[in-house]
């Protein structure tokens, strides 16, 4: 069984981000952390830098893969902007997905998922805002079914 969320999350909690994605435009740093800490954990690591004076290693607030336990990044993705940031994610947490995007002049955005039998089609002002609420209801059924 796929479970793609580190834990599962609070169905209205989960609601309430998906409201915001499908009804926002452009970037948005609070959406991007929020769908970052469905996937990964917070954590302080070790990143590569030791200090000059005592040669101890720097530290620094990652986020982290908790399927691989490596760090993915210090800053959340750009899922509100970036289709290669949801790729990724998808990749990573939803193999074997297929997707398609619909943007025909004149009617918003749509994405359609397919993961296994399970197809989700959404519609928002963006392709980026559409795919992504696509790929949160797909990982929330995967979750909720292996739970």
């Amino acid at each position: 069984m796929i479970r793609p969320f580190h834990t599962l999350p609070d169905i209205m909690e989960l609601g309430l981000l998906v409201a915001k994605i499908q009804n926002g435009s452009g970037a948005d740093r609070e959406v991007n952390a929020a769908v970052m800490a469905l996937f990964f954990t917070r954590e302080s690591r070790h990143i590569g830098a030791r200090w000059d004076d005592t040669d101890e290693p720097v530290k620094s607030d990652v986020w982290v893969n908790p399927l691989t336990d490596e760090w993915v990044s210090t800053g959340p993705r750009e899922f509100t902007r970036s289709l290669d940031d949801i790729l990724r994610t998808m990749r990573e947490f939803l193999p074997g997905a297929s997707w398609m995007i619909d943007a025909n002049q004149g009617v918003s955005p749509g994405a359609m998922l397919r993961s296994g039998d399970d197809i989700r089609i959404r519609r928002a002002p963006t392709p980026e805002r559409a795919l992504l609420t696509a790929f949160l209801v797909v990982c929330d059924q995967l979750q909720r079914a292996a739970s």
